[in-house]
């Protein structure tokens, strides 16, 4: 009984002993300061998105490389920051009209942001697009696509750029060239058995090119065929041995004639110019999907859409001909130059 009576004793003087209060339940004012960066990051986040047509241009551009910054040119945005950076594209959108011309378009861009993966920027890729009717297979096609090229970590985008070149200054009829740099096996480790690389890293440029138009009331379409697609080395790594020198060694895949066969005519892709300026386009596909561009910093175009500034060799303004089962090639540096290339086309198919 009398160590019942003091067992109970303890408990009462347990339940009414007063319980140690921490710090931060002892303050209020600390209990408050701990919700307050929660807070103030939700008002940050947010007040840039109100108020928007109170907003210079300058900041809206600034904020939307922000966002494509963080996020990897889109490719981990949030649902919230795809939807801020919508946002921000159509109020830079509504502030036109823009000059769309030949000579504000010409020169080197550098893909910063894209809703989608970023190989759909690639003509080759608008054309597959373009050439299905039910924009879910579509989609569709490019998830497998990107399960294919992206699983286990065996390769990934680095830069993709483009580069417009239309010959003359009220000419709507250019050519386009897309390139992208990919990395090849970028990580080969074991962890925890040693951090070197089991398998070096390779690397390549997949360039397209393709014809483009202008058209449109304020000649805010790009209308694109593709027409070319090549294996290039890559200036920082080397290409994959057997596989990726045998490609690079071939003048390239007339995708055109390939489309030809498939379906008898080569399908346009259609992109949409919803905001240009010296130094940045914003462009829309058939889907919607956004993709920003800014100019390169070694781009040296000037307005007439002069030659220099798309690279040290010719060969990327190249026209290929076929003749005598060969894929021959004719620098393009003027008018003169392509009417040469089709004389030469129709003495080869003779």
């Amino acid at each position: 009984m009398k160590t019942l009576a003091a067992l109970l004793s303890l408990v009462a003087v347990a339940a009414f002993r007063p319980h140690p209060v921490s710090v931060h339940e002892r303050s209020p004012l600390r209990s408050r300061f701990r919700t307050l960066p929660r807070t103030l990051t939700t008002r940050m986040q947010l007040a840039p998105l109100q108020g928007l047509a109170e907003v210079s241009t300058a900041d809206l551009k600034m904020r939307l490389l922000q966002l494509a910054a963080s996020t990897d040119r889109g490719q981990q945005a949030t649902k919230r920051q795809k939807e801020q950076i919508s946002n921000v594209v159509d109020d830079l959108s509504s502030r036109g009209p823009f000059d769309c011309s030949p000579g504000m378009l010409n020169g080197s861009w550098v893909l910063v942001y894209a809703s989608a993966q970023l190989f759909r920027s690639s003509p080759f890729f608008l054309s597959i697009q373009a050439s299905y009717d039910d924009s879910k297979k579509a989609s569709l096609f490019f998830k497998l696509h990107e399960l294919q090229t992206r699983s286990w970590g065996f390769s990934e985008i680095a830069q993709v750029g483009q580069t417009l070149l239309f010959p003359e200054a009220n000419s709507t009829d250019g050519r386009l060239r897309s390139d992208f740099n990919i990395k090849v096996l970028p990580s080969t480790v074991v962890p925890l058995v040693g951090w070197w690389k089991l398998l070096p890293t390779f690397g390549g440029n997949v360039r397209s090119i393709a014809n483009a138009s202008i058209s449109g009331d304020a000649n805010q379409h790009l209308d694109l065929t593709v027409d070319l697609t090549k294996v290039k080395a890559s200036e920082d790594l080397p290409l994959m041995p057997l596989l990726g020198q045998f490609l690079a060694e071939q003048t390239g895949i007339r995708v055109s004639n390939v489309w030809k066969r498939l379906r008898g005519s080569v399908p346009t892709a259609r992109v949409t110019h919803v905001f240009v300026d010296s130094g940045m386009r914003i462009a829309k596909d058939s889907q919607g999907e956004v993709f920003v561009y800014v100019r390169d910093v070694d781009d040296d175009f000037d307005d007439l859409g002069a030659t220099a500034g798309v690279g040290d060799d010719l060969d990327e303004r190249e026209i290929p001909i076929e003749g005598n089962g060969e894929e021959l090639t004719v620098p393009i540096e003027g008018e003169g130059d392509v009417k040469e290339a089709e004389e030469k086309k129709a003495v080869q198919s003779a």
